[in-house]
């Protein structure tokens, strides 16, 4: 409880485990909820069947990489301008940054962060923004194999974009 009333300023997450396990359902793919807390993206929990490394990156509480997952590049791409400086700087050395800010425009246009094999070279992950009241409260991860074309992945993050803008009943 407490994590997430620091992470998303709310007395539960932005989707509970039933609105997880919809989406999965939805979606076709594996997903994960992560906050932000303090600088660090933390999972809150996930619903299907992911590979060994892939949960122990969604276990639940284990802070990870901004850069380096779909979740925290979700956050910093969807973040307002000083609050994506203030994590930069934290998180990133000055090419880093200059470098996630040249992606920034992308990220919003596709409308999800995608993560191909930057924390493991067999998982391609796309961190979807979770809005409440305008603010971004989470980001949910759907979590795949890498292939060539990622076109599951990408597909799912679409889809699960859908039903976070309630284009889906449920």
């Amino acid at each position: 409880m407490t994590l997430r009333l620091i992470a998303a300023h709310a007395d539960a997450p932005p989707i509970d485990s039933d609105g997880l396990a919809a989406l999965a359902e939805y979606t076709g793919l594996p997903v994960a909820l992560a906050v932000l807390v303090g600088s660090d993206v933390v999972y809150l929990g996930s619903v299907g069947e992911v590979s060994e490394y892939a949960e122990a990156v969604v276990g639940e509480y284990r802070p990870r990489p901004l850069l380096r997952t779909a979740a925290g590049r979700a956050f910093l791409a969807f973040a307002d301008d000083g609050e994506r400086d203030r994590l930069l700087a934290i998180h990133a050395g000055p090419a880093d940054a200059v470098g996630f800010r040249r992606e920034v425009a992308g990220i919003r246009r596709r409308g999800h962060a995608i993560s191909d094999g930057l924390a493991d070279p067999e998982i391609r992950a796309a961190g979807v923004p979770v809005f409440e009241r305008g603010l971004l409260v989470g980001v949910v991860v759907v979590v795949g194999r890498r292939t060539r074309t990622g076109r599951a992945v990408d597909k799912a993050a679409r889809r699960a974009r859908e039903w976070l803008d309630g284009g889906v009943a449920g």
